[in-house]
């Protein structure tokens, strides 16, 4: 994780928008949607030079299945607090990304305190998502690794370094 000083102001537009923190320190958030934005490793010449983040809709899982399945691959790992699983589902819709591609973000609807787009309803599609967020998105984690060998298996969990964990970190270094 790093934190990159602006000689000069971000200019909030379509391409950068500002995230929120969550309010609680090692808050547990297993279950849910959750949005993926990210860049691709992998060449891939019908994008050209002026590539555009990918994004796609991730179902946040449990620590358990997530190590079990690094397991039965043969990459013994061992989820810490530091760190959330997600993977995608059939079921959410068109996806355009890799959930472990570099440069990721999870990210949810920036909703009232602790509610998150929770699997008690269907799963939403992208576009009903952003619209509940309103423009305003709190950030849950950045892509740590994936397990996906070069292919891109949405049934493979992604692990993300759980942000909430170093928000005072963060803060201390934006002064």
């Amino acid at each position: 994780m790093a934190v990159v000083k602006l000689l000069d102001k971000a200019r909030i537009g379509e391409k950068v928008l500002p995230l929120c923190f969550s309010e609680n320190q090692g808050e547990e958030v297993t279950s849910g949607q959750g949005l993926v934005t990210g860049w691709s490793l992998l060449p891939d010449s019908s994008l050209g030079a002026d590539e555009r983040a990918r994004v796609g809709l991730v179902h946040l899982a449990d620590v358990v299945p997530c190590e079990q399945q690094y397991a039965r691959n043969g990459v013994p790992v061992s989820v810490t607090d530091n760190m959330l699983c997600a993977s995608q589902k059939p079921d959410y819709g068109p996806s355009n990304i890799c959930p472990s591609d570099t440069g990721g973000i999870l990210v949810i609807p920036a909703l009232s305190d602790n509610q998150a787009i929770n699997d008690q309803r269907p799963p939403l599609g992208f576009t009903q998502v952003q619209g509940e967020s309103k423009g305003l998105w709190r950030i849950l984690g950045l892509v740590s690794f994936g397990y996906d060998q070069g292919e891109c298996d949405p049934d493979l969990y992604t692990v993300y370094t759980r942000v909430a964990n170093f928000k005072d970190w963060i803060e201390s270094n934006m002064k």
